[in-house]
């Protein structure tokens, strides 16, 4: 069985892990980022160097080199130069989302407030432009109204290590000349910015509110709002559609909380009614017990 050396560089533990097992991969080094949860039982007796994400000199020297046939990309912070690498090794990156929608560095959080409303994982061949090379494996589906950002970080990264695998099923079988399928259609890109976790709930309609909310419901994220005066981080949220409840505090102003107790935070946006059932205090003026 024909063995293929490969370079491994990035952040997904599954994937290297894989790598390692491969019995038709020759894992030669893996560059692994600072601060990724890879070990070394991850890729026992293969050299590793850890990277910063911000200095990918090291990276390049390697690849410049020589010394492999496969460049395996899997959370890699950096836009490779393609086009200035060794012309005869064969590139390929994992991406967790639908290409071409959802490129750059958080398309998971993108696919949920976004209007395509569309996941997934993707494996294709790196070209200079991010994210834009064509396919060799891809899984799609929906982005329903019950899938938040935590629901997807549950299983997109098994997902896209399985997508992985049946693409390199591919290439190897073509012995590295797998042609892929050129993405089809608009990219959208998305790279998460500090205001895009606060919300002005004097302004803002309660689906883009609940969008928002399950695009950022992790607990190291969260949507930031201030109402009566607090400083509330919200993480879990839902629509009231009850009509008596709407009726009844239909003049309520927008951005007022309605009821606040131990359980549950009812907040009034200016077309509706939403009960937050998680958040914390940043600071407050009025006394609300956080709730997890």
């Amino acid at each position: 069985m024909k063995k293929y050396r490969t370079v491994f560089i990035g952040n997904r533990p599954l994937i290297l892990a894989g790598l390692a097992k491969n019995p038709q991969v020759d894992l030669v080094h893996a560059f692994v980022m600072q601060g990724s949860l890879i070990c070394e039982a991850d890729c026992p007796g293969v050299p590793v160097t850890v990277c910063e994400p911000k200095d990918s000199g090291v990276v390049l020297d390697f690849l410049r080199a020589g010394g492999y046939e496969i460049c395996a990309s899997a959370g890699c912070p950096y836009i490779l130069p393609i086009s200035s690498l060794p012309t005869d090794k064969v590139f390929i990156n994992s991406h967790p989302s639908a290409l071409p929608l959802g490129r750059g560095i958080n398309p998971i959080n993108e696919c949920i407030f976004s209007s395509h409303k569309k996941a997934g994982a993707s494996l294709h061949y790196l070209v200079d432009e991010l994210d834009a090379g064509d396919i060799i494996n891809q899984v799609v589906f929906d982005v329903t109204d019950d899938i938040d950002v935590d629901l997807l970080y549950s299983f997109i990264f098994e997902l896209e290590c399985e997508v992985f695998f049946d693409g390199l099923k591919k290439i190897l079988a073509a012995d590295l000349k797998y042609k892929g399928t050129p993405q089809q259609g608009c990219g959208t890109y998305y790279s998460r910015k500090p205001g895009d976790l606060f919300a002005n709930v004097r302004t803002i309609g309660a689906q883009k509110f609940l969008e928002k909310v399950r695009a950022f419901s992790s607990d190291s994220l969260g949507v930031r709002i201030k109402c009566d005066g607090g400083d509330i981080v919200v993480f879990k949220a839902m629509l009231i559609i009850s009509e008596f409840i709407n009726r009844r505090f239909n003049n309520v102003p927008a951005g007022s909380l309605i009821i606040s107790n131990e359980n549950f935070l009812l907040l009034r946006l200016k077309d509706g009614v939403v009960r937050i059932d998680k958040w914390v205090i940043q600071n407050h003026d009025v006394y609300i017990r956080p709730r997890f």
